[in-house]
Order: structure tokens, then sequence, then C-alpha cells
């Protein structure tokens, strides 16, 4: 056995690199996700949004083998998951004086990644997986609050 010595900063990027490959176990696979936001004609609190800050988060999924005896008939990404709550950081106009400075809010939104996923095939990603850029469409509902219409995701099956 032979000893490695490392310097601090090595350490970390070797570190960094393990953490972003790790998967949770054999099937379930992990991707750090930049999500970006789709809001146009939504409104805050009566007024038009000005910007939504991207946001980081942990995506996880499978990718599923089909297999047949004579090899590989397909290979799928499936059972995509995030966080069940994202934080946004919202710019917006009051209602009351649409021509005035913004406002700058943070607020909290639910996500059902049973229901709100759409995956967009791709051959663009050089491995069968997810894309780490996602984008999340904003609605609002009945009540005028914000909540995710649907989350765009591509995806690299075979």
């Amino acid at each position: 056995m032979k000893k490695v010595i490392l310097t601090e900063s090595q350490t970390k990027t070797l570190m960094d690199n393990i953490i972003k490959e790790q998967t949770i176990n054999d099937r379930t696979n992990l991707v750090y996700a930049t999500g970006d936001f789709g809001y146009i004609g939504t409104t805050f609190k009566g007024g038009e949004i000005a910007d939504i800050s991207k946001i980081n988060f942990e995506l996880s999924y499978i990718v599923d083998i089909e297999w047949r005896k004579y090899g590989i008939k397909g290979i799928y990404v499936t059972n995509i998951k995030g966080p069940s709550h994202i934080e946004l950081e919202i710019s917006y106009y009051p209602a009351n004086d649409p021509d005035g400075d913004f406002i700058e809010e943070n607020i909290t939104i639910p996500i059902d990644w049973n229901s709100q996923v759409i995956t967009n095939e791709t051959d663009d990603l050089g491995y069968f997986g997810v894309d780490s850029d996602i984008e999340i469409n904003l609605t609002n509902d009945n009540n005028g609050n914000i909540i995710v219409k649907n989350i765009e995701i591509n995806v690299q099956n075979f």
C-alpha cells in the first residue's frame, strides 16, 4: 500500500468530485440541478413579476435497463425526484404602483414530482440520464398564489 499526499485544494477538489458523482445506491443517481423559472403571465400579490432568481438543488433518478435475451432493448430514465418544496427569490412590481421600484421577497412553494414532471427526449447529453438545467414553469392558482405548473427536464434514453 502506498501513501498519497494531497494538498488541501487537491483534497477539496477530489471530495467535491466524489460527492458530485456519487450514487445513493446501485440504481439511484444524483445530479446537482439548476432550476430556471418560466413565469410569463404569472403575478405575485397582484403585481407583475420582474425576475425570479435561479435555484440549485439535488435531483435523484433511476436508470432502468430493459433486457431481452438478445441484448439491451432500451435504457430509460425514471423516478425523477427532487425537493418537496423550493424557496424562490421573487422581484415584483407592486399592484398599486406598477411604475415604481420592484420589491424582493422570498416565498416557498411545494412541488409534486409525481405529477408535474414533463420529460423531453434529447441526444445532447452524452450520457443516459438527466440534464442539470431544468425549467420550472409557474402559474397562479384560483386564489392568486404562485404554484408550479410543470417541470421540464431533458433526459437521454435509448
